[in-house]
């Protein structure tokens, strides 16, 4: 967990232990520190668009599997009317 700002979260271990906080008046280097936060935050947040995609992608699969299933059924009924 890092200084003032940081400490608000609870970081995943992959995150670097050295990164300076931004907000910090003791970083030495606040452009570098604001650049490699932009860059967690940026691959945060595709991590976080590629798993929508993916269960929007799978709720899509499954509704396709439903309607496929609901026309079967429709035509069950039918064939039976028919009958």
């Amino acid at each position: 967990i890092h200084s003032c700002f940081f400490k608000l979260f609870t970081l995943p271990d992959s995150y670097p232990k050295s990164i300076s906080c931004p907000l910090c008046p003791q970083s030495a280097d606040k452009e570098r520190a604001l650049e490699e936060t932009k860059s967690y935050t940026t691959q945060s947040l595709a991590s976080v668009a590629y798993l929508i995609n993916t269960l929007a992608n799978n709720v899509l699969q499954m509704l396709d599997i439903q309607a496929s299933q609901l026309r079967r059924m429709e035509s069950s009924v039918n064939h039976i009317s028919q009958v």
